[in-house]
């Protein structure tokens, strides 16, 4: 898809060149191709029939001078088309920063068929899709916040000498702001760097560089305000009065603390500390600028996760777990689950052959309480195996797994449902009937399952009378129980604590990825191997190839693994999921008991512990069976869920950013996409 984006504004202040910057970039790592037209204005509507272009004050239009400087001449429209885009807006304007055109080609003007987005002047900047006709869609932040620190990377210039001063921004021209310019400089002496003063406050490249330099920051602009969040810089923001959007916002996220009323000079320390830490600092930038960006996928359809799934469950595509319960009730396989661009599936029906008996609707997990916790339950347990060569070979956390299967195979003449790779290293579901054939269950693989065509294999085991134990991730538990219409004594279903559900179309291009560098087909994938222990920044990663070689290296180190770990990869149903805390649809879930370290030291021994969650009656009697075996803590839900998830992942750009690009990526173009984005990696 090719965008231009039309400026409307001379472009000679740092907000401005700014805002040009963050939407081109923005629009950019989506992986759509960009043009920029600069104007020094665009025609309003008349306000008068026949009234000429002369009266509306409409200038010649000229180049903006900072094109040249931020984008590479093949970037930037000429100059004789911007009026042919003109003419097919049929008089839509409005006085706007940003107009993107979406162009599709047509048999006779390929300039016809436009869709439009405008962004109006601050404060209040609102994001409008316009089709046949404006409408009004939601309010959104500013574009500067828009793009993260590492995008402005790209243009900041170096703070030189300055580098450790209190950089002030203040723009304001009242005398009081004149005066606060005068009192500041005294009060910080000769380390006091003030914004226009030395250095023309426009040029982009100076600026982000004082900002990322300094160790204070004194502002009364969002530009100022920006790059002080951005860069994590202790910082005071003037307000401008009671009405000031940004001082508002900054109360809204609890920083308010750093809002000064009135321009009075501050010097005590604690004011300019940023009260939130950096990880939940950067969450609340990320869900501000999430709405806006959500709008502009939409609008661009770069995703089309507003849209309803092809089904009569009728619910938004954003909502579907991809857990097949509605495919595999239908009674006449009127649904068939089909791969989106993205790697994920979703349910599509054939209406020749559906007979409407809305099967689906009542099978379909999202739609119905799922929730299986029984009374005074969930019982939180930290646990780990006794037995340490089973708990070093092959388990991710503390091997409470191979102890279920032990249960289930040797003392119930059982079968087990677990997740292995098959012999093309694809994540799947498999049936095992012996301890060693469960073996392959074990460890984390991180991607989503091939589960579902074992359900009608489990229900005729059950119906035989066989025990089963089912483990899986809770999408996939919900869809056992949805598609089985009824519990069974002998069922027991063993959540594992979710993280995501990531694209196995995304793993699967890593895979063959490191075939074509290593020259072999790639037989095993161990994502957190425990050798130099279990901690988030001590395991590694160790991949097996079928020619012997084995290749080893940390786990930070694994662009795929890290892309999944910053919720890069996820299906978009995981940023809405009901499975967190102590909403459960398994007897037992078993997760890693992370941070255990501070709630049982004496279990932590960087190997492994489990947090176990004993959610039914059944849960708790067959867990009690294979108690002996294990060492066990009693715990509290409190200390459980305080550095596991206790809500839904969110849904970052980044994701978009990735996964958009997918389509033609050679395997080694995806590494390197995957390896942009690790942020761990040096």
């Amino acid at each position: 898809m090719k965008v231009t984006i039309i400026l409307n504004d001379k472009g000679t202040t740092l907000e401005s060149k700014l805002r040009v910057f963050a939407v081109n970039r923005a629009i950019k790592n989506y992986g759509l191709d960009t043009k920029v037209i600069g104007f020094s204005s665009l025609p309003h509507k008349k306000e008068e029939e026949g009234q000429n272009q002369a009266e509306q004050g409409i200038e010649e239009k000229k180049p903006v001078g900072l094109l040249g400087k931020l984008f590479g001449k093949k970037d930037v429209v000429k100059e004789e088309k911007v009026q042919q885009k003109q003419d097919k807006t049929k008089g839509l304007y409005v006085d706007a920063y940003f107009v993107f055109y979406e162009t599709k080609a047509e048999k006779d003007d390929p300039q016809n068929d436009m869709e439009t987005v405008l962004f109006e002047k601050e404060p209040s900047i609102k994001l409008v899709c316009c089709m046949e006709k404006q409408k009004e869609v939601k309010t959104v932040c500013d574009p500067i916040l828009w793009l993260q620190q590492k995008d402005y990377q790209t243009i900041r210039g170096k703070a030189g000498k300055d580098k450790g001063c209190v950089f002030l921004d203040i723009q304001g021209t009242g005398e009081e702001t004149q005066r606060f310019k005068k009192e500041a400089k005294q009060s910080y002496g000769d380390f006091v760097r003030l914004a226009g003063e030395t250095h023309d406050r426009n040029d982009m490249n100076w600026y982000i560089g004082m900002s990322a330099g300094s160790t204070k920051m004194i502002v009364d602009t969002l530009a100022g305000l920006t790059m002080a969040l951005l860069y994590r810089r202790p910082f005071l923001y003037m307000s401008r009065g009671e009405e000031d959007p940004l001082a508002k916002w900054l109360m809204e996220i609890g920083m308010e603390n750093h809002v000064v009323t009135g321009y009075e000079v501050v010097t005590e320390e604690e004011r300019f500390k940023i009260p939130l830490d950096k990880k939940l600092l950067k969450n609340k930038l990320i869900d501000y600028r999430r709405s806006s960006l959500y709008y502009i996928e939409e609008g661009f359809k770069i995703t089309s996760n507003g849209e309803r799934v092809q089904c009569p469950t009728g619910i938004l595509k954003k909502a579907c777990y991809g857990c097949y319960a509605c495919a595999e009730v239908c009674p006449t396989n009127s649904i068939t689950m089909v791969e989106d661009r993205e790697g994920f599936p979703y349910p599509v029906v054939n209406e020749t052959t559906c007979i409407d008996c809305r099967e689906c609707r009542r099978s379909c997990i999202r739609l119905k309480n799922m929730n299986v916790v029984e009374g005074t339950y969930p019982w939180v347990r930290a646990g780990k195996n006794q037995d340490e060569a089973i708990r070093m070979g092959g388990s991710s956390s503390g091997a409470i797994f191979p102890a279920l299967c032990k249960e289930a195979i040797e003392k119930r003449n059982g079968v087990v449902f677990g997740v292995a790779y098959d012999e093309n290293m694809n994540v799947v579901s498999m049936r095992a009937d012996t301890l060693k054939e469960t073996e392959k269950f074990r460890g984390s693989k991180y991607a989503k399952s091939q589960f579902a065509h074992q359900f009608p294999v489990i229900r005729e085991l059950l119906k035989e009378g066989r025990f089963v134990l089912y483990t899986g991730v809770p999408c996939e538990c919900a869809a056992l129980r949805s598609y089985l219409k009824q519990d069974y004594d002998n069922l027991v279903i063993q959540e594992i604590l979710c993280h995501c559900g990531p694209s196995q179309k995304v793993f699967k291009g890593y895979i063959k990825y490191l075939e074509e560098e290593h020259g072999s087909k790639v037989v095993d994938y161990v994502f957190r191997d425990k050798t130099t222990g279990w901690g988030a920044n001590d395991f590694t990663t160790v991949v097996t190839f079928e020619n012997g070689k084995v290749l080893s290296f940390p786990g930070k180190e694994d662009n795929y693994y890290r892309a999944f770990s910053n919720d890069y990869l996820c299906r978009p149903s995981c940023a809405s999921c009901q499975f967190v805390g102590k909403y459960r649809v398994g007897d037992i879930t078993v997760g890693d008991y992370w941070g255990i370290q501070d709630v049982f030291p004496e279990l932590h021994d960087n190997k492994g512990v489990s947090l176990i969650l004993l959610n039914t009656k059944k849960g708790e009697e067959f867990f009690k069976c294979i108690e002996p075996d294990l060492v066990v803590e009693k715990s509290r839900l409190r200390d459980a869920f305080r550095k596991n998830h206790k809500r839904p992942v969110r849904y970052k750009e980044e994701r978009v950013q990735i996964l958009n690009h997918l389509d033609g990526k050679s395997p080694r173009e995806l590494n390197q996409m995957l390896e942009k984005y690790n942020d761990l990696k040096k």
